[in-house]
């Protein structure tokens, strides 16, 4: 079972022996979420985080790694909750996967009850958490996230029905930007994920691989899409009538016997 299938997940259900029921509605209404691209320092993220907590509602702050990269002032989360601190004080908590469970259950309890109403957080929180007074999330470097990562972040905002705004703080690039306009265009999980294996790629359908494209040497998984489709259909026809098969090895019995019949 999968919210958003990342493409691993879409690839194996779409080529494997697999039975799937697809809900395309949400449990309780569509989401009234808008999508925001925008640079760091943009005023109108800062009017929209003090509109925010002014009706008392959350705010999560994704961040993509703990320590961070070459730029940690957008990719260390102890870093941006560092910055947030300063601005709100004992309004910001902070959650990581390095963190005990403890740790974490008292950052998320005081998110939820509105103690601390800002969670800057790692991906951490991108599933099982349903905090439906949590109107905004601000992702920091989302090229470090793929498409049904941000999708599924997505979805931990607004879930009370009500606007929400998602923010996604991009660094501005034409390759960026391309990736993160999917986002902007659309809210369907699986169109989202047929482009995230576009651009990202299955991975192994039999190792562990999450990303890349599969080694054939003449099959193209994406633009021959409906060769597998055939494939995969065909051979569940033959093994469901075992009459075929059989019949199938009694032709390449009789078509051997009539060979050697005529080379003798």
């Amino acid at each position: 079972m999968s919210a958003t299938p990342i493409p691993r997940t879409l690839t194996m259900t779409i080529y494997g022996d697999l039975d799937i029921s697809t809900l395309t509605e949400f449990p309780q209404g569509k989401r009234n979420v808008k999508t925001i691209l925008t640079k760091r320092g943009d005023k109108k993220v800062a009017l929209l985080c003090e509109k925010s907590l002014s009706e008392k509602k959350r705010i999560y702050v994704v961040v993509p790694q703990i320590e961070g990269g070459e730029d940690k002032e957008v990719t260390s989360v102890k870093t941006v909750y560092e910055r947030y601190k300063k601005y709100y004080g004992d309004k910001v908590v902070m959650m990581h996967g390095q963190m005990s469970e403890e740790e974490k259950n008292i950052a998320i309890l005081a998110f939820k009850s509105g103690i601390c109403p800002i969670l800057v957080a790692t991906s951490l929180i991108e599933v099982g958490i349903d905090v439906k007074e949590a109107n905004l999330m601000i992702v920091y470097s989302p090229s470090h996230f793929s498409l049904s990562s941000l999708h599924q972040l997505r979805g931990r905002v607004g879930r009370d029905g009500s606007p929400a705004t998602f923010v996604l703080f991009g660094e501005g690039d034409d390759e960026e930007n391309e990736k993160l306009s999917v986002l902007l265009k659309s809210d369907d999980g699986f169109e989202i994920a047929e482009m995230d294996l576009k651009l990202r790629g299955p991975g192994e359908l039999m190792g562990t691989r999450q990303s890349g494209l599969p080694s054939f040497l003449v099959a193209n998984i994406i633009s021959d899409f409906k060769i597998f489709e055939c494939a995969r259909d065909d051979a569940k026809e033959i093994i469901k009538d075992k009459k075929s098969i059989d019949n199938v090895i009694i032709m390449n019995e009789v078509k051997k016997s009539l060979s050697d019949f005529r080379l003798s």
